[in-house]
């Protein structure tokens, strides 16, 4: 059975459990991929969803997808972070890769290793994009990007990598401890939902101020108010 703690209770839940070197990895592994799976789910309440997506370009088109492009970018980068090498030259990475070595047991290390393996190649993906275009410019897919494509990215193959990440971080657990960890996050509210409630707390008094005479015509207002008018009358905002 799952079992939600956070914060320094769950690093000394896993440090007891684990050995103080293998539960601080495994605390901070865990932690990362948090992060990354909360991520992702604001990015998909805000970019996934067309209504929300009218409401947030009708305020700030331009900035929103300057965000977009950011919060993607950054969730595949952690993507890649989680499932780098353990060592790049004199360089140690804290990483998935690094659990093998706790297990003893042949048959219990391969389960981890297998795990890895397919972790690794869900990310891989990810770490095309970084290595072409988040981290580094490289020059091959700037000067030829038809015969060097950066490979197909998207929302499904980000919540697949997430899926395999956190079979390994399942699988770790349930072999040290033999319990199992949430399929989710402790339940919480995106902060995505309020950003949304307040633009739309936004549009129903501009509306309204709109219809009593409040607003100037010609205003910013009055812009604004005519692209939550389309919004209300079905009309995509790009």
């Amino acid at each position: 059975m799952a079992t939600y703690r956070s914060g320094p209770k769950l690093l000394e839940y896993h440090t007891t459990e684990f050995g103080k070197e293998l539960g601080t990895i495994y605390y901070r592994l865990n932690s990362a991929w948090t992060y990354t799976y909360v991520k992702t789910k604001e990015f998909r309440i805000l970019f996934s969803n067309r209504e929300n997506l009218n409401l947030i370009n009708a305020v700030a088109g331009r900035f929103i997808g300057s965000i977009q492009n950011v919060l993607f970018d950054d969730i595949l980068l952690q993507l890649t972070r989680i499932t780098d090498k353990a060592e790049m030259g004199s360089n140690k990475n804290l990483t998935i890769r690094m659990f093998p070595r706790f297990f003893d047991d042949r048959e219990k290390k391969k389960i981890i290793c297998d795990l890895v393996k397919e972790a690794v190649e869900a990310t891989k993906f990810a770490r095309d994009w970084r290595n072409k275009r988040i981290a580094h410019i490289d020059l091959k897919f700037h000067t030829d990007a038809e015969s060097n494509p950066l490979q197909p990215a998207s929302l499904e193959k980000v919540q697949n990598a997430l899926e395999t990440i956190h079979r390994v971080l399942n699988a770790v657990l349930f072999i040290k401890t033999g319990s199992t960890l949430a399929n989710a996050v402790a339940p919480y509210r995106p902060k995505a939902y309020e950003l949304i409630t307040n633009i739309e707390l936004m549009k129903e008094y501009l509306l309204r101020a709109e219809s009593s005479g409040e607003v100037r015509r010609n205003s910013h207002a009055s812009r604004l108010s005519d692209k939550f008018r389309s919004i209300r009358e079905g009309r995509n905002i790009s």
